[in-house]
């Protein structure tokens, strides 16, 4: 192992959820350019952060306790199993940013231009505004941002209106991208009610030029609320 890429062995998971500061970025992606391997975790791990997003906070507060390495937790599949473990030994580095990460990711659901409908903003992400498909208040956008692995996400979520007694904790929804092969993913789910904004980060191996439509849909079946269709390249 070269002493360049020792040294950013272990940054994968930070930076799929987000923990590594600007500076740090930065370099792990000019790392990326040129590591194949780093390259391969990172697509490898980035489709786990959806299923991450569905554990418990409590429960993802247990996982990120200093626990041996050999432990393992009932119930959490081995992709997951193997993000946490590399979110505990980035947190023993930074350890107040990432366990903040982490616990969000939970709570919440928390390097090419492609030529797709959108406005990029200064970062270059793309961001597609969703379209209703029902009779329900809903807003939403999804921010996309290349990058060497696949594509980071940041969906904004609004549903307008007053609480509803029936379901005072909402309703469960699930982010759906799907590819130009007509082959559909989940990729993060949360729970929202009305009057409340959900803000949740996900992330997937496809290329942004890959992804040929994103879809907001219930959990409990195939019904799609809002949709955003994204041009080819």
């Amino acid at each position: 192992m070269s002493e360049d890429h020792a040294r950013f062995a272990e940054w994968d998971a930070a930076y799929v959820l987000g923990a590594l500061s600007p500076t740090d970025r930065r370099a792990f992606e000019e790392h990326l350019d040129a590591c194949d391997r780093c390259a391969r975790a990172i697509a490898e791990i980035a489709p786990t952060l959806g299923l991450l997003a569905q554990v418990e906070p409590e429960r993802a507060a247990a996982l990120l306790a200093d626990e041996p390495e050999e432990a393992e937790v009932p119930g959490v599949s081995r992709g997951r199993a193997r993000l946490l473990e590399r979110a505990r030994r980035e947190r023993r580095r930074r350890r107040a940013t990432w366990a903040a990460s982490v616990v969000a990711a939970g709570a919440v659901a928390a390097a090419v231009a492609v030529p797709l409908s959108g406005a990029l903003d200064d970062r270059g992400a793309l961001s597609v505004e969703l379209e209703a498909l029902v009779d329900a208040p809903l807003e939403a956008s999804v921010s996309l941002e290349p990058a060497a692995w696949g594509t980071r996400l940041e969906l904004e979520c609004s549903y307008e209106g007053d609480a509803d007694p029936a379901a005072p904790d909402g309703l469960p929804y699930v982010l759906v991208l799907t590819d130009r092969a007509g082959r559909p993913s989940e990729v993060s789910s949360w729970r929202a009610a009305p009057g409340q904004t959900a803000r949740l980060a996900a992330a997937t191996a496809l290329a942004a030029d890959e992804i040929a439509s994103i879809e907001i849909r219930l959990d409990d079946g195939d019904a799609v609320l809002m949709r955003a269709e994204l041009d080819e390249p």
